[in-house]
């Protein structure tokens, strides 16, 4: 939703809430954590999404994901907006899902990407 904020979009559907009212400071500190996890603390929480780049946006919908406690996650090629630099920190973010149980699909028709995050069996 480009009009909300980064930290509306991730936990949007499931707002941390309090008798009833939403708690925007929760929401804000759950994608700052997340983002963080990311490896993208740079992103601010109450920036407006739509004002981001794409692989900004991309970001915050892996964020989303984990959010939600996701156990299998679908990228369709991830790293088409990314620069290498990017690239080597989603690979980095892979390992790291894949190593706390989370099942990834990764869809790329490069390759070597698909060689470089691929393992034989799992850790």
């Amino acid at each position: 939703m480009p009009g909300l904020s980064v930290a509306e979009n991730i936990v949007l559907g499931h707002e941390p809430s309090r008798l009833g009212f939403s708690r925007l400071r929760a929401g804000e500190d759950t994608a700052r954590d997340l983002l963080r996890r990311l490896g993208h603390p740079e992103i601010p929480p109450r920036r407006e999404l739509g004002r981001l780049s794409a692989a900004g946006q991309q970001v915050v919908s892996m964020a989303r994901a984990l959010a939600r406690d996701a156990r299998l996650i679908v990228m369709d090629e991830p790293s088409a907006v990314l620069d290498p630099e990017e690239v080597k920190n989603l690979f980095r973010v892979i390992r790291e899902l894949t190593d706390d149980g989370v099942a990834v699909v990764y869809i790329s028709h490069r390759l070597e990407e698909i060689r470089e995050i691929a393992t034989a069996s799992p850790s």
